[in-house]
């Protein structure tokens, strides 16, 4: 999505405004617009807390609001069950339960309502969700592209018990219409961009900076920009780590150097060495994960493969973008893991040429 003069211009008056003029410069080459996905329905909306993190509905809550009427095949929704060619088959997973169906987007749709996305002109991208697993690994989807044109069927006529979904506690999902609206986002999670923005402002100034830049309450999603996990990871690289054979390797994404590796590990053995229920008061290393076994070996040759192959990991990173973010939310009743978001990414060539078997994912988890 391109990005105008107008926008550069509403970028540097927000942080004018918060005090943070001394990034300006940086917010300003790195914003790249996306589009929040929102309810359409204003009694079914979602409710959110804090900075790109759903909250989970209170205890007692009253359950979403009946269904809409059943909507024409082919429309953009999320939830319900998919519209596939006439012919095709709903995806499957091996042990021959259905993928779970997050929702589609009626691309001819999408350019009118939410253009300059990338995705292609016209057809239909449905979105599946295959394995959820934990936020150690990539999440299963995939992703089918309906070419303009193709005769639609719904896949089923009256869903009920007999559709069993490859994750049971997510199963069926309520169907629901949505809209878009054009956003201005920021690279939270990439490195270097936090590192200009905090020489430029201080950690104070990055924190206000995100906050200013927090979703609405009733965002249940995003479309292109940056994903931006309330995690802090940088996706792009955690799953390039798992493709380039080096899966634990995200987990020292936050380290610098190898000193800093060793400066957690002596933390971690004279942690282990106390007494049970004992406090340790030399404090605790950013990355929890790495030092869950102080002489672990296998651990230390990750963190040193990280250290040498940033590069690597660099290149393959920036060949993905963000594609796509669905957030837990009761008005489609999704809870994934817990009361989290699932967030897509695809190849940019793949992107350009409307290519979508590629697309990988991650969830953050708590």
């Amino acid at each position: 999505m391109s990005i105008s003069a107008a926008d550069r211009t509403r970028v540097a008056q927000v942080l004018e405004a918060r005090g943070l003029a001394a990034a300006s410069e940086a917010c300003q080459r790195s914003v790249r617009a996306a589009y929040a996905i929102r309810v359409a329905d204003p009694a079914r909306t979602a409710v959110r807390s804090g900075p790109d993190r759903p909250e989970p509905p209170a205890a007692g809550s009253a359950a979403p609001s009946p269904a809409a009427p059943s909507p024409a095949v082919g429309a953009t929704r999320l939830g319900g069950v998919p519209d596939l060619a006439v012919g095709a088959a709903w995806p499957r997973v091996a042990s021959g339960r259905f993928a779970n169906f997050l929702g589609q987007f009626d691309l001819a749709d999408l350019a009118v309502r939410a253009p300059q996305t990338g995705l292609p002109p016209a057809g239909l991208l449905s979105v599946f969700v295959t394995a959820l697993d934990s936020a150690a690994v990539p999440a299963g989807v995939r992703c089918l592209f309906t070419p303009p044109g193709a005769p639609l069927a719904r896949a089923v006529d009256r869903p009920g018990a007999d559709v069993e979904t490859a994750d049971e506690f997510t199963g069926l999902l309520e169907p629901i219409a949505v809209r878009f609206e054009r956003i201005l986002t920021l690279p939270f999670t990439q490195r270097e961009f936090r590192a200009e923005v905090v020489d430029a402002v201080g950690w104070p100034g990055m924190l206000d900076l995100a906050a200013a830049h927090a979703d609405d309450p009733d965002t249940i999603g995003r479309i292109g920009g940056y994903g931006n996990p309330y995690s802090g990871q940088d996706f792009r690289r955690v799953l390039a780590c798992h493709r380039l054979g080096h899966p634990d390797a995200q987990w020292f994404e936050d380290l610098h150097h190898p000193a800093d590796f060793e400066r957690d590990r002596r933390r971690a053995a004279r942690r282990a060495s106390l007494p049970v229920g004992a406090a340790d008061g030399g404090g605790w290393a950013d990355s929890d994960a790495l030092v869950t076994a102080a002489a672990d070996r296998s651990a230390e040759a990750e963190a040193a493969w990280l250290f040498a192959n940033r590069e690597a990991i660099d290149e393959e990173a920036c060949a993905w973008e963000h594609l796509l973010r669905i957030d837990s939310n009761p008005a489609m009743n999704l809870t994934i893991m817990e009361y989290d978001s699932i967030y897509l990414f695809v190849p940019t060539a793949d992107l350009a040429a409307g290519r979508f078997d590629r697309v990988e994912a991650m969830v953050t988890q708590g």
